[in-house]
């Protein structure tokens, strides 16, 4: 789920969705 690289671990469940989406 680190596709990002921004993306915490412990965030995973929760930025799921987020890192289908184009950083802001």
């Amino acid at each position: 789920m680190l596709n990002e690289g921004i993306i915490e671990p412990c965030n995973s469940p929760y930025a799921a969705p987020i890192t289908l989406q184009p950083k802001k």
